[in-house]
């Protein structure tokens, strides 16, 4: 087996996820697991079907995609400005 290494944001020529079966890179450290391509760089390079790749050898995922981090940012935005809009239909209606 020939491992090469390069950025995380670079995926190799060689699909390593494909070379090695799946069974076999179970068997290797999260670590190996990673540098054979089973890994997401920063939430955003390298997902599959928008999920982390070592979940197909039945490891937990790291942390959130990039999209998923934005989709909670913009709900939170969203509860806030109803908030303000509750708050503020209140006020009128109260008279201050």
């Amino acid at each position: 087996m020939i491992c090469l290494y390069c950025a995380g944001w670079l995926r190799q020529q060689e699909n390593q996820q494909l070379g090695v079966p799946q069974d076999l890179a179970r068997t290797f450290p999260r670590r190996l697991q990673e540098l054979l391509g089973y890994s997401v760089y920063r939430g955003l390079y390298g997902h599959v079907d928008n999920r982390d790749p070592i979940e197909l050898l039945g490891q937990p995922g790291r942390g959130k995609m990039v999209w998923q981090a934005s989709e909670q940012v913009a709900q939170r935005r969203e509860a806030q400005a109803e908030q303000m809009w509750s708050r503020e239909s209140y006020h009128s209606r109260s008279g201050e």
